[in-house]
């Protein structure tokens, strides 16, 4: 159901969606949906959720309801309330990362359409949030102050700032009990220049850093775009990205009836390189190319352990492992878990250091041969590799990236219109 009223001349709208799922299967396929990241009905700590192996359908719903002032004047202001049910399931006709939440914000804003000093026209927003789950716990609150502007010259500037504050994390544990966390500041800004000559870029900065003094990420990304001709658009960006997580989760292991969450500081870089290439030969007949590199490398360190669940202090909630607690073989790459005086190790894992790389491209000809009736070509080449440790030499990761064997993919699509 999709309803939305306008009201006042249109200055204000009333927007009410809802919607119902049911997924159904057998009860191995029903069971494994109740456990996915989406939802962890297995999680312990949650009395509004648990696993049924005997039901053969899931069954969910979802909605929104909005009442805001979107037109006419210079203020923007409304109120929120959007909620999908632990059972919703929609990854059949979409994409649906998490369900379970219910969440109520309200926001003001200035709108400025008309050229003011240095400015062509500028908004700023200011939205507050606040989140729970369907058993009623509180999950967390956050604010968001937003501008746009675009200045006389027609360059622009955009600055986000967001503050999400400690926050009860149901999902970082992959089903275990959720924990809470520090508060997390995010800042991001981006400058671009009049999109209307021929040569665009911009510039775009994103950085955020927890309340822990530890978890941060930076990531910096620039951007070309050069209409060559009136037929030919060539663009490019590059982004470099780097982040420490001292939260990332690594697995989940049992010691005789206790059950074990393992975690560890996650140092990350990552390069990515995109470039694209549009040209219409004729109106009929255009060709657009796609290629974009990619590395990512990861070290680990400062591994961890669930200590208390219960405790709402984020400084207290994992227990650190010192080096009498766990210990690294260089000749095997595994590190060893040890608990009190047992000479043996309670739990043995693999180094989990990773080097990924991948290149993904995409070739389109599209030839419209008669009004209506087109055939198209298509080329995707794709290619990666993995190494279980890190090396942060670009001309090394991008060589050895292309030296992996290639995997190519061919497609015609023909359509034909028949006229009366």
């Amino acid at each position: 159901v999709d309803f939305r009223h306008y009201l006042f001349n249109k200055s204000f709208y009333i927007d009410f969606k809802a919607l119902v799922s049911q997924a159904r299967g057998s009860t191995s396929a029903i069971t494994s949906l109740q456990k996915e990241s989406s939802r962890y009905y297995q999680r312990p700590d949650a009395p509004h959720l648990s696993i049924d192996t005997t039901i053969t359908q899931l069954n969910g719903y979802g909605g929104i309801l909005e009442f805001i002032k979107g037109a006419n004047g210079k203020w923007r202001y409304g109120i929120a309330a959007h909620w999908s049910s632990p059972g919703m399931e929609l990854n059949d006709i979409g994409f649906q990362n998490k369900t379970d939440e219910i969440w109520q914000g309200q926001m003001v804003g200035y709108v400025e359409n008309t050229p003011r000093g240095i400015f062509r026209t500028y908004e700023i927003s200011l939205v507050e949030t606040n989140f729970w789950n369907f058993g009623g716990e509180y999950l967390n609150s956050s604010w968001e102050l937003e501008g746009t502007s675009l200045f006389t010259n027609k360059w622009g500037l955009d600055i986000d700032i967001n503050r999400d504050g400690k926050m009860l994390n149901t999902r970082l544990l992959r089903g275990g009990p959720g924990i809470y966390q520090h508060g997390l500041t995010e800042h991001q800004y981006e400058i671009s220049s009049d999109e209307s000559r021929k040569v665009f870029l911009s510039a775009e900065y994103e950085n955020s850093f927890s309340d822990d003094g530890i978890t941060h990420h930076n990531e910096i990304a620039m951007a070309l775009n050069w209409k060559a001709t009136t037929s030919m658009l060539l663009s490019s960006e590059i982004i470099f990205n780097k982040s420490i997580d001292d939260l990332q989760y690594i697995d989940t292991y049992e010691t005789g009836p206790s059950v074990h969450y393992l975690l560890g500081r996650l140092t990350r870089k990552t390069d990515m390189i995109t470039f694209r290439f549009s040209y219409a030969l004729t109106p009929e007949f255009t060709i657009q190319y796609y290629g974009s590199p990619y590395i990512s490398m990861g070290k680990y360190g400062t591994f961890k352990t669930l200590a208390d669940p219960d405790t709402r202090d984020p400084d207290k909630v994992f227990h650190t492992f010192n080096e009498d607690e766990i210990k690294y073989d260089e000749n095997t790459r595994t590190y060893s878990i040890y608990s009190g005086i047992n000479p043996e190790p309670v739990y043995t894992f693999d180094n989990p250091d990773f080097n990924f790389r991948e290149f993904r491209s995409n070739f389109v000809a599209r030839w419209e041969y008669r009004p209506g009736s087109v055939l198209y070509l298509v080329w995707t080449h794709n290619r990666s590799s993995f190494e279980e440790t890190t090396n942060d030499n670009i001309g090394n990761n991008l060589s050895s990236l292309f030296k992996e064997p290639a995997r190519n993919v061919f497609l015609i699509k023909f359509s034909y219109w028949f006229s009366r």
